[in-house]
């Protein structure tokens, strides 16, 4: 990650957004599910009414399809991703620590 922000800094196009994501089409509910074991606490799907009262502010990031993918910013900043995958990231997590 520190090399891509590095590659960001040195070749940044002005406007230019990157994403250092790896894999795309993550759901939530796959980001949701994993949180949930590494926790120890149940995953449960609510009503989209009930988004909003669950989440609070969180609710209009939470409620939306917000996909990502990294192969402009692998074309242009000559990036590949590395380490795991965001789900297996998450499940390797130590959740026990504050």
């Amino acid at each position: 990650m520190a090399r891509l922000y590095r590659l960001a800094f040195e070749k940044a196009e002005r406007g230019a957004i990157y994403h250092a994501v790896d894999e795309e089409g993550v759901s939530m509910k796959s980001i949701a599910e994993a949180l949930g074991r590494g926790l120890k606490v149940p995953v449960i799907s609510i009503r989209p009414e009930e988004v909003e009262a669950h989440f609070g502010w969180l609710a209009r990031f939470a409620a939306h399809d917000m996909p990502a993918s990294s192969a402009l910013t692998q074309q242009k900043l000559n990036w590949k991703p590395t380490g795991p995958s965001l789900i297996a990231d998450l499940d390797g997590m130590d959740y026990t620590q504050a």
